[in-house]
C-alpha cells in the first residue's frame, strides 16, 4: 500500500512539473519538442499553443480529437478550415499550426559546367567529368518558401499539372506575403494528395468518413490537402490555390477568424496568371447582394465563432467573408489593418482575438467606421480588380 502511495505522490509530481514547464514555455519551443515525436502518434496531435498540456492528452485520449477540414462544397463555394475541439477546451475557435521551416532551409540543385572534346560548354545538375566547376553556390536560392510534395494518389500524375502546382504554390506564396512582414515568413511544408478524378476522391472521402458535401478538404493535423484532378486543369488549380491558401496561412500564423482564414482563401483563388504578374477580379455577382446587410454583417461576422460561421446561414457568411477581404485589400488603410492584424497572429499564433480593440488601432474611426466603409463599398458597386 506503501508502495502505491509513492508511485501515485512520484507520478502526480511528474505531472505537475510537466504541466508547469509547458505552460512557462515558448511557442516555438513547445513546436520543437512536439515535432521530435512520431507524426502519426497520438501525442503528435498536441497544439503548440495551447496554454495547458494534460487538458489536450486527456482530450486526445478520450477520442475528443480535433478533425479539421479545409473544403469545397458542392455547390462551388469554397469553405475554409473547420475543426470542432472540446467545448471546454475551446469555445471558439481551434487552433492550428503545422510545423515549418525557415525560410533560408534552401533545396539546392547541383550546377555544373563543363566544357567537352569538341570545345562546346555545356551545363548540366550532373557530370562526370573531374574537371567540371561547381557553379551551385553561385546560382544556389538564398530563401525558399515553398516545400512542395505531390502524392498523386493511385495513378501516375500529370507532369503538365505538376509543373503547374509548383508554379502556382510559389506565386500565391508571394501574393500572400506581401500582407505578412517578412520576419514572420515560414517555409510551408506544402502537401497535396490528387486523386485521378473527382469519382476516386468521392470514394475515398467515404473511407475516411469526411462530409459528403465536401468537394476538397484540408487536415491541419496531417497537413495535407485532399482534392481531385478535374478534366480543366484550370479548375483543378482552383481548388488547389484555395486549399494551399489554408496551408499556408496555417504555417506562418496559426489559426485565425474564420472570416479572415475563408476569406482570403476565396480572394487568392481567384488569381489570374500573366507570365509573373497576377490579377484578381472581384466576384460581382456574388457581392452586389450584400448591400442589403452590409454593415450589420461586417459587425456580425468579425466576432463570430467557427461553429456559427458553419451553420444556417453559411453560404451568406462565406460570400461576405470573401467580399469583406476584397474590401480590406482594395485600399490603403484596409492593407495596413489586415498586414498588422496578421502581424498579430504571426506573434501570438491562436491567441485570442478582439475585433474592437484591433481595428479600434488600426483602422480609421475603428470597428464602426469599417463597417460603415464597407457598407459604402458595397453600395457604390465600383468593385476594382487587384493587379500583382
Amino acid at each position: 500500500m506503501k508502495i502505491v502511495r509513492q508511485t501515485g505522490l512520484i507520478l502526480l509530481l511528474i505531472l505537475l512539473v510537466s504541466e508547469l514547464l509547458w505552460a512557462y514555455s515558448a511557442f516555438a519551443q513547445r513546436r520543437d519538442w512536439l515535432s521530435q515525436l512520431p507524426g502519426d502518434s497520438l501525442a503528435a496531435r498536441i497544439n503548440p499553443a495551447g496554454r495547458w498540456l494534460w487538458p489536450q492528452v486527456i482530450a486526445l485520449l478520450t477520442d475528443a480529437a480535433l478533425m479539421p477540414g479545409a473544403v469545397m462544397d458542392s455547390a462551388g463555394s469554397l469553405p475554409g478550415v473547420h475543426a470542432a475541439l472540446p467545448q471546454w477546451l475551446n469555445a471558439t475557435s481551434p487552433c492550428i499550426k503545422p510545423p515549418t521551416q525557415d525560410i533560408t532551409a534552401v533545396q539546392s540543385a547541383a550546377v555544373y559546367r563543363w566544357t567537352d572534346d569538341n570545345g562546346r560548354v555545356h551545363f548540366g545538375d550532373k557530370t562526370q567529368r573531374a574537371d567540371a566547376d561547381d557553379l551551385s553556390k553561385r546560382y544556389a536560392r538564398q530563401t525558399q518558401g515553398i516545400k512542395l510534395t505531390l502524392d498523386y494518389r493511385g495513378w501516375d500524375g500529370d507532369t503538365s499539372l505538376s509543373a503547374a502546382l509548383q508554379k502556382e504554390s510559389q506565386l500565391l506564396y508571394r501574393i500572400l506575403t506581401r500582407y505578412i512582414p517578412k520576419a514572420y515568413w515560414r517555409q510551408i511544408n506544402l502537401n497535396l494528395v490528387v486523386f485521378a478524378s473527382q469519382p476516386a476522391f468521392e470514394q475515398f472521402k467515404v473511407r475516411q468518413g469526411k462530409d459528403a458535401g465536401w468537394y476538397a478538404y484540408y487536415d491541419g493535423n496531417q497537413n495535407q490537402a485532399f482534392l481531385a484532378a478535374q478534366p480543366q486543369q484550370q479548375a483543378t488549380l482552383r481548388v488547389a490555390r484555395h486549399e494551399m491558401a489554408h496551408a499556408m496561412m496555417l504555417g506562418m500564423l496559426g489559426s485565425t477568424p474564420i472570416w479572415i482564414s475563408e476569406g482570403m482563401a476565396q480572394y487568392l483563388e481567384r488569381l489570374q496568371w500573366q507570365l509573373s504578374s497576377a490579377s484578381i477580379a472581384a466576384d460581382r455577382g456574388a457581392f452586389a447582394p450584400l448591400a442589403q446587410q452590409g454593415e450589420e454583417y461586417f459587425r456580425q461576422l468579425v466576432t463570430i465563432s467557427h461553429r456559427d460561421f458553419n451553420a444556417s446561414q453559411q453560404t451568406l457568411h462565406y460570400q461576405h467573408a470573401a467580399a469583406m477581404v476584397h474590401f480590406l485589400l482594395g485600399h490603403v488603410e484596409g492593407q495596413q489593418w489586415f498586414s498588422r492584424t496578421l502581424a498579430y497572429f504571426a506573434t501570438t499564433p491562436c491567441a485570442p482575438y478582439q475585433p474592437e480593440r484591433l481595428f479600434a488601432a488600426d483602422y480609421p474611426a475603428g470597428l464602426d467606421g469599417a463597417a460603415q466603409a464597407y457598407q459604402q463599398w458595397l453600395m457604390a458597386g465600383k468593385y476594382r480588380t487587384h493587379y500583382y
